[in-house]
């Protein structure tokens, strides 16, 4: 449809021109002493066209004539540009192949050619970011090779070229980079330093965050570098269940670092509720605790929830983690008693007996484990470490009678090579010399050094 219109208005153009032509008397005159020239005025249009087109036609070789030399500095730029771009792309993939040599080579080379670019008349030097990338990728190349010097000239350089007002990002890329280069180095303090200079937003991005916690782990920092632990597994920055592990291995070391009870007061209290919970954080918050000389009753009240844990879920504690529990409690019993000298030692073996009544201002915390104990015994029968705890409290409490009956009972299940076996036989031992009967505490004595040894002597 559009060729059929096409057609007909060229037929319509055709048949006016002929019309207007063809019945045209005018003519044209030119008088060139001695000589005229006569045309008619349908020749002199036609010429007048004819030159007009003639005149154009040469403007615009004369024009592509002068522009010949602008031509050819734009093919040299473009090829300049493109052997740029191919050199810095060039470096980056050699740095990714691990060909550092190569790779900083190719970051040079484009360093040449964008100050060749910057001294050209009438061209514009390319972007700031070009020539940042490849300054980036030539001190990378240089800290791959040790080459500590080149690396810092590099990177030196790159930031004089940047203003700072308008190009945060690139400054901020440059400061990471360096920061890692730090880390790397083991140089922790200059790592922190660099980050500290990061903006607001900065400070806070996963690779900023990764780097703040090697820094601090290096320098033996677990509170900052816990806190930044907790940002990364807040922003799932770790695989699995890898995030938990680290944030709990900073927690213990922030607790083991404790020199006072006062400063692991701090350090409980920093840590969020939920890994308060975490059953090996408050066994090495209470066993830290009762070294440093703290009282029974707040170690008891951090033990809570892991006891309660320990009856709710009995298979997923270990021997080693309930009698670590056990261990703990009965310390802390004893030491809310006021009794610190029945602390367990190295050697789990106590030396005297309570002396105190059961009116002492710790009975009532002792008669509240007393109770609990007792529910953990009827619950659990055959596990000997809470026969253990509830001797130990009734020990305290000065109720011989039922101390002995659940030293003999736990017994059963404090097996050959258990630690606290050595202490119930010691206890025993004790509390037959109290009544007089000293054949028996004899065996006693004797059975608690075999089991010390490793190694019980028969009776």
């Amino acid at each position: 449809m559009r060729i059929a219109l096409w057609l007909l208005g060229l037929g319509a153009a055709a048949v006016a021109l002929a019309l207007a032509v063809g019945t045209n008397p005018g003519s044209v005159t030119l008088f060139w002493a001695p000589h005229r020239i006569d045309m008619s005025l349908n020749l002199a249009v036609l010429l007048a066209l004819l030159g007009f087109v003639l005149a154009w036609v040469g403007a615009r070789a004369v024009a592509a004539l002068l522009s010949l030399p602008a031509q050819a500095r734009a093919w040299r730029r473009q090829r300049t540009e493109r052997a740029l771009l191919h050199a810095l792309a060039d470096a980056h993939a050699q740095l990714a192949a691990g060909r550092f040599v190569r790779a900083r080579n190719a970051a040079e080379q484009v360093v040449r050619l964008h100050a060749l670019l910057a001294t050209a008349p009438d061209t514009l030097a390319p972007t700031a970011q070009v020539l940042i990338a490849a300054r980036l990728a030539a001190a990378e190349a240089a800290h791959a090779l040790q080459d500590r010097a080149r690396r810092d000239e590099h990177w030196h350089q790159a930031q004089r070229g940047l203003n700072t007002g308008t190009d945060q990002v690139l400054l901020d890329a440059l400061r990471l980079r360096a920061a890692r280069w730090r880390v790397e180095d083991r140089e922790p303090a200059q790592a922190l330093s660099l980050l500290d200079s990061l903006g607001q937003g900065a400070v806070r991005r996963t690779q900023a965050l990764r780097l703040k916690l090697q820094a601090h782990q290096a320098l033996g920092e677990p509170g900052p570098a816990l806190d930044a632990a907790r940002l990364l597994h807040k922003h799932r920055a770790f695989a699995g269940g890898t995030g938990e592990v680290i944030v709990r291995t900073l927690v213990l070391e922030s607790l083991a670092q404790a020199r006072s009870p006062s400063q692991l007061q701090s350090a409980w209290d920093a840590l969020e509720p939920a890994e308060r919970q975490w059953r090996d954080v408050a066994l090495a918050a209470t066993e830290r605790w009762l070294a440093l000389g703290g009282d029974g009753a707040r170690a008891t009240q951090w033990l809570q929830p892991a006891w309660d844990e320990c009856l709710r879920q009995p298979a997923q504690w270990t021997a080693e983690q309930r009698t670590r529990l056990v261990g703990a409690l009965a310390t802390a019993c004893a030491r809310g008693a006021g009794h610190p000298h029945d602390d367990l030692g190295d050697d789990g073996a106590g030396s005297v007996l309570p002396a105190a009544k059961a009116s002492s201002p710790g009975s009532a915390l002792l008669n509240a484990w007393l109770v609990r104990c007792e529910q953990a015994v009827l619950q659990f029968p055959q596990v000997g470490e809470f026969h253990f705890l509830a001797a130990a409290v009734c020990r305290e409490l000065q109720l011989w009678g039922k101390a002995q009956q659940w030293l003999s009972t736990s017994l059963v299940g404090l097996g050959a090579g258990h630690p606290m076996r050595p202490l119930a036989l010691a206890w025993l031992a004790e509390l037959a010399e109290q009544r007089g009967d000293a054949a028996v505490a004899l065996g006693y004595w004797r059975d608690a050094a075999g089991a010390r040894s490793g190694a019980a002597a028969p009776r």
